[in-house]
């Protein structure tokens, strides 16, 4: 299924955050930038760098019948001059030429001053170091599918570049990696969605691709969590600029339902931060109160099961507990029973503690159906409860770990 990603002339500032940023919606806006950028070429970075070292991408890609192509890559070091001539000379269709997600303030500082911050934006958003990137390769390069977690521009400096977008919605029928499957959460197990296997991914022709193709000077808005396939339909040269979304616009319970409590499972909850700016909140239990009152229920427990897994670990190490990263029920249990018998003040009664974990395990199973508001109230009011009377312990009995207690 097919459908053209929606292209405007001209937009304001105040339009595009109304009609597409809120929304989530991606749009291509076919004007509204006058940057010196749109001279650069492949013969203008030659005789700019000739002989600056950069990391050259070579993709690899060797057909197997009718399936998905085998497909490796190696990093290369060489003189952007080489670099250039190696994209011009290749007739290899195997083989591609990219330079890659490079940062512009860190390795092309002499490029800043032909290009500004995208008018759209909010004035008030800052992009870092990373955020503002440069990407540079030959005609048949090819982004396989992913999702990011920022919003994006990408803007078309050179040549042409043909996209698909999948909406966060589609997900279930995109096969993104899992903790099972070896990858990282953010791609897709289909390598190639032009060569792929239909027995062994039959949903993904359920899946409404968003097409389009970018021209120079061009800007396409990703926002977070759309899934895109980019190829290079050219010689082409783009630019893109990453910022993350705000709470209110987190798309966590679209991007990955089954993910986000694997994030927690495994002891690497503080990935979230890729997803949303949490700057605004103090810890995990003011998250966690956002999320209850916006109900979404999902998000709250596993915010309120991180602050409090974190606290029964700070209390763990804290009286020499080997503590695991994990926060499998079963380790939540052995730490909570290690910490009862040094001291039964410190640790959580048994009752309260398999309240709890029934939860999170609700949200695992994703049984939705059964997150009662008046339950995550009182598992919240006892979790500041539990909190709140580990510190006065701490702090009575000795000051010096109250003062390190963080939790």
């Amino acid at each position: 299924m097919i459908k053209e990603i929606e292209r405007v002339k001209k937009l304001l500032g105040k339009e595009f955050e109304q009609q597409y940023l809120n929304k989530t919606i991606p749009v291509i806006i076919s004007s509204g930038l006058t940057w010196d950028a749109f001279k650069w070429t492949p013969d203008y970075f030659k005789n700019l760098f000739p002989n600056k070292t950069i990391d050259l991408e070579v993709n690899y890609s060797i057909p197997i019948g009718d399936k998905n192509s085998l497909k490796s890559k190696v990093t290369k070091k060489t003189s952007m001059g080489n670099a250039v001539d190696l994209i011009y000379e290749n007739k290899n269709p195997n083989m591609k030429y990219y330079l890659c997600q490079q940062s512009i303030y860190k390795e092309f500082p002499e490029l800043v001053q032909d290009f500004g911050k995208p008018p759209w934006n909010n004035e008030n958003i800052v992009y870092g170091e990373h955020s503002v990137n440069l990407w540079f390769g030959e005609a048949g390069n090819a982004t396989p599918i992913h999702f990011d977690c920022s919003h994006n521009f990408l803007i078309q400096i050179y040549g042409k570049k043909y996209i698909r977008l999948f909406a966060p919605e589609d997900t279930k029928y995109l096969y993104h990696h899992t903790s099972q499957t070896q990858g990282s959460y953010h791609l897709s197990q289909i390598s190639d969605i032009d060569n792929y296997d239909d027995e062994e991914y039959p949903q993904f022709k359920n899946a409404l691709a968003y097409e389009a193709i970018l021209l120079p000077e061009e800007t396409l808005f990703i926002p977070a969590g759309w899934w895109h396939d980019i190829r290079s339909l050219d010689h082409a040269i783009s630019i893109n600029f990453w910022w993350k979304p705000k709470i209110q616009g987190c798309l966590l319970s679209q991007i990955l339902p089954l993910s986000i409590y694997e994030f927690y499972e495994i002891g690497g909850f503080n990935e979230i931060n890729f997803f949303a700016d949490l700057s605004d909140f103090k810890d995990d239990l003011e998250i966690a109160k956002y999320f209850m009152e916006n109900k979404n229920y999902r998000l709250s427990i596993l915010f309120m099961a991180n602050f409090f897994v974190n606290t029964l670990k700070s209390i763990g190490m804290l009286l020499n507990i080997a503590v695991p990263q994990k926060n499998a029920p079963e380790d939540i249990e052995n730490i909570n029973q290690s910490i009862l018998l040094i001291d039964k003040y410190l640790g959580i009664p048994t009752e309260d503690l398999s309240f709890w974990l029934e939860l999170i395990k609700k949200v695992k199973n994703e049984e939705s159906t059964l997150f009662e508001q008046n339950n995550l109230i009182s598992m919240f009011e006892q979790i500041q409860v539990f909190s709140n009377k580990i510190k006065r312990i701490l702090l009575k009995n000795n000051p010096q770990i109250g003062d390190q207690y963080s939790g």
